[in-house]
């Protein structure tokens, strides 16, 4: 039964973010040579300091931008890491998924790159006034 899960959890069909890219080829081609990873299913009291200290024994890291809830102003369960470089990405990807902070374990991946507006996450919901 397990390995039935396993494989339909494998062909879950990739995100790719429909109001910046065209096609789901275009955001995978921009995926080649990113320097950003996204974070996922971290602790909402991770801090970036935390992020950034896991993620510097991997490579020098540039920029950690925690996921917040637009609201509250309160972190939400992700963020995402800048290095200087493409080199880094792959490494602390392999060296690095599934390690826990916070008693959570991690998870990443490739990510096409910050804009502003993401630190809030895929289902940014307009003020009610």
């Amino acid at each position: 039964m397990g390995s039935v899960y396993q494989q339909l959890k494998r062909r879950r069909k990739p995100y790719w973010d429909k109001k910046r890219f065209r096609s789901i080829e275009d955001a995978l081609s921009s995926l080649n040579g990113t320097n950003t990873l996204y974070v996922g299913d971290i602790s909402n009291d991770t801090t970036a300091n935390q992020i950034h200290s896991v993620f510097s024994l991997v490579g020098r890291v540039q920029r950690v931008r925690i996921g917040i809830n637009q609201a509250s102003r309160e972190g939400c369960g992700f963020c995402f890491v800048e290095f200087p470089g493409f080199g880094p990405v792959d490494k602390a990807m392999n060296h690095v998924n599934g390690i826990q902070i916070e008693g959570k374990p991690i998870r990443s991946e490739k990510d096409p790159g910050f804009v502003e507006g993401r630190e809030y996450g895929r289902r940014l919901r307009k003020s009610r006034i």
